[in-house]
């Protein structure tokens, strides 16, 4: 699966949604902050987040990832997140 992928270091909204759905989905420990910055505790989220639902654990946010999310939380937008945050940048 190719597309729009969130990374260490990455500083866009669609970070920001990771983060809130991660919160939701996974509840990680401390929960994540609000702030459109992918850091090492976003990271780690990920990464747990991808072991525990048999996806590739990189630690990165892609395709796969996002849908996932997407799926677990009934919302279909934030699939389409990672799109909609390249249109605003």
């Amino acid at each position: 699966m190719t597309g729009f992928v969130v990374r260490l270091g990455d500083r866009n909204p669609a970070v920001a949604t990771l983060k809130a759905c991660l919160n939701r989905a996974a509840s990680p420990t401390p929960p994540l902050d609000d702030q459109p910055v992918f850091d090492a505790t976003t990271q780690v989220a990920v990464t747990q987040f991808q072991q525990s639902r048999g996806l590739t654990a990189d630690g990165e946010a892609g395709p796969a990832t996002f849908a996932r999310l997407g799926e677990e939380l009934n919302y279909a937008p934030v699939a389409a997140a990672p799109a909609a945050a390249m249109r605003l940048q």
